[in-house]
């Protein structure tokens, strides 16, 4: 399973829930959290990249704050789009199928 989030604590967890042990691994890009968000991926077992992890943490948040959108420029950096981080994450993915969802999204039982 794959997901793209920044501070979401308050909806990640509900999440992660509703769709407990329909998957092998858990990649979560992350861009820049200031939150609980990655510590709750962890405890699913979550494995987390940082949005631009060549850039020093203190850069790195202030550049996903700085539009983050297209590919902007800021200290020499690409910032990529989610659909460009959603790719590396599947390109990372072991899986035959990928389920990718949002921090803010539910898969109800019937599902």
């Amino acid at each position: 399973m794959l997901m793209i989030t920044k501070n979401d604590e308050e909806v990640i967890g509900e999440a992660l829930k509703s769709v407990a042990g329909l998957w092998d691994e858990l990649l979560v890009d992350d861009a820049g959290s200031r939150d609980r968000t990655v510590e709750i991926v962890k405890q699913y077992g979550g494995l987390v990249q940082r949005l631009d992890s060549r850039l020093p943490a203190r850069n790195a948040s202030s550049i996903a704050d700085a539009g983050g959108r297209g590919n902007d420029k800021k200290n020499g950096m690409t910032v990529k789009n989610l659909g460009e981080r959603k790719q590396g994450l599947v390109k990372k993915a072991k899986g035959d199928w990928i389920l990718v969802l949002d921090a803010d999204e539910r898969v109800s039982r019937e599902l």
